[in-house]
């Protein structure tokens, strides 16, 4: 949503038919002008949670978001003794740096009849045939990335759909290796795209 006003009324309605299913329902506004994370795809944002879930850090736009959902999950289930987001916070932040998080999301993929050696081994998955760097031209920061162009590349390299019978790659993605407020010089890597569609290659890339 683009407009503040109609993703509250929106968040309104969805918390709305939550209720009406018996459900305790929140919802939460955050901003999404900026790619979240560095990966934009489906098997590299996974890729991106499976090293957060290790290593128990990453970026810190993903980091922050996913502790505070993870808090009102722990509110709404009554984990939380005092009931506060701010000692969920700090709950959902220990699982994920002990390891437990890791270990609960290894037994969500044996329950949906995952292969665990993708999750253990991301290295061996499958990689996309074709990739280029997207390079800076001059030395700067960077003002901005826009998600909603960002989105219209995923679509052109595969990693979105046009319309519900398009099939999805898994594979095509962008991973960024800077973001927004980051200083780069001439000729640094800003972000790489992958996709199986090399007609599409060098259009995403200078896009």
């Amino acid at each position: 949503m683009k407009d503040t006003d109609e993703s509250i009324e929106l968040s309104k309605r969805m918390i709305q038919t939550g209720e009406l299913c018996g459900k305790t329902t929140t919802a939460f506004i955050t901003r999404m002008d900026h790619p979240i994370g560095n990966a934009v795809g489906n098997w590299l944002e996974v890729l991106e949670c499976i090293n957060v879930m290790k290593n128990g850090k990453g970026p810190k736009d993903l980091v922050n978001l996913c502790l505070v959902q993870a808090a009102q999950m722990l509110i709404q289930c009554g984990a939380v003794p005092s009931g506060t987001l701010k000692e969920g916070i700090i709950m959902a932040r220990e699982n994920l740096s002990n390891g437990k998080a890791y270990g609960k999301f290894r037994e969500m993929v044996v329950s949906q009849g995952g292969d665990l050696r993708c999750i253990d081994k991301p290295e061996d998955y499958p990689r996309a045939k074709f990739k280029a760097d997207v390079i800076a031209a001059s030395k700067g920061f960077i003002s901005d990335i826009n998600a909603l162009e960002i989105g219209h590349i995923g679509v052109m390299i595969g990693a979105g759909r046009n319309c519900s019978e398009d099939a999805i790659d898994a594979t095509a993605g962008i991973w960024f290796h800077r973001k927004v407020g980051d200083r780069v010089e001439a000729s640094d890597v800003i972000a790489t795209v992958y996709t199986e569609r090399e007609e599409t290659l060098n259009s995403a890339a200078d896009s």
